[in-house]
Formats: C-alpha cells, structure tokens, sequence
C-alpha cells in the first residue's frame, strides 16, 4: 500500500508500505493493507512503517490528519 505524508509546503514522504502504525488521538492505530476507509485525527509522535524490503521506518509528526481509502494512506500534517 502507498504513504503519503503531505504539509502545506509539499509532499514530505512517498512510498510503499506493508503496515503502519499512527499516533491517533485516542492511541496508536495500526494499518494493513484492505483496512477499512476512515478518517482519524493524530496528536504528535511518530509515524512507523514497514517497507516492502521489510526494513522498519519513522517519520515524526506534530499531529495532523489521517486518511485511508483503499491502499492509500495519507497523512496531512502542519510540520515540515
């Protein structure tokens, strides 16, 4: 599936993941892929993800918007 984090200065992470896991406002949230469409809020912390190679990644954020359609992860976020 694809992450996408974007702010208002551009695209700050594009690619492909086999899970995540957000910091949402009411605690960590983990997503694989076919995981139902929603909407979430998310306070500050990091974003970790799964490559496809398998090797474990975080992207810090200061909190923002989660979206998931499909296998499409995007997160909106006001940090650079």
């Amino acid at each position: 599936m694809r992450l996408r984090i974007l702010s208002v200065s551009g695209t700050l992470l594009d690619t492909e993941a086999s899970s995540v896991t957000v910091p949402a406002e009411d605690g960590l949230l983990g997503i694989l892929r076919g995981h139902a469409p929603m909407v979430a809020a998310l306070k500050a912390g990091d974003i970790r993800y799964r490559s496809g190679e398998g090797e474990t990644a975080r992207f810090p954020i200061s909190g923002g918007v989660l979206e998931v359609s499909r296998d499409l992860i995007t997160v909106l976020t006001d940090g650079d």
